[in-house]
């Protein structure tokens, strides 16, 4: 599930600064990855991707997954290059190959 709705299922940007937080306290830069409407869905109105790293108000890398790629795969796919560890609770079942990456 989505990081931004561990809280209560809604999204929400606090839940994820909470997380990017917990990241930086380990010394981890984030490097987030949102669907190609996250901004728009998950704060109710049209915001592009600076808009968002505003309201954010963190240091963090950010990537809008491709269009015609899964969201899942395209995470599996930049924690592979970036040798990064993913932070979800989704157990990825469809996605055996997720199993290779640690997990926090």
């Amino acid at each position: 599930m989505d990081v931004m709705c561990w809280e209560g299922g809604a999204p929400n940007l606090e839940a994820l600064r909470t997380v990017i937080d917990m990241l930086h306290a380990r010394r981890v830069t984030p490097h987030i990855v949102l669907a190609p409407d996250a901004c728009r869905t998950s704060l109710g109105e049209e915001v592009d991707l600076r808009a968002f790293r505003r309201l954010l108000d963190r240091d963090v890398n950010i990537d809008i997954c491709p269009s015609e790629k899964s969201v899942a795969a395209w995470v599996i796919e930049l924690a592979g290059d970036l040798v990064a560890p993913i932070v979800s609770n989704d157990p990825y079942h469809a996605w055996p190959n997720a199993r290779d990456f640690p997990r926090l």
